[in-house]
């Protein structure tokens, strides 16, 4: 066998030298590939775009779930704690603190 690498592989160099050469003859037709390849893939990147676009929400009240009665109930608790602490806090002439609220709330 030889070691020239050019003998060796003639077969497969020829087959292809000959689709390079066929391809290379039409000189009109490679600019209009060139261009059809850029409009698909602008046109897949304007389709992609739209779709991540889509896929977005468009307002905040997307994320956020609705109410249940636990929700209502700690709302609720938290508004009666509030107002219990201030009253208790006025009533006995203390600084606003967590530390007296954490009280009253376990009151």
């Amino acid at each position: 066998m030889s070691t020239d690498w050019s003998i060796a592989f003639k077969p497969i160099l020829d087959l292809h030298s000959k689709a390079i050469f066929a391809a290379g003859s039409s000189s009109v037709g490679k600019p209009v590939a060139i261009k059809e390849y850029y409009a698909k893939s602008l046109k897949d990147k304007e389709e992609a775009d739209e779709r991540e676009a889509a896929s977005r929400p468009r307002e905040a009240s997307f994320y956020k779930k609705p109410l249940s009665e636990w929700d209502m109930a700690q709302k609720l608790f938290k508004q009666e704690i509030d107002t219990y602490d201030k009253a208790q806090q006025q009533s006995k002439g203390l600084e606003y603190s967590i530390k007296y609220r954490t009280g009253n709330a376990r009151e």
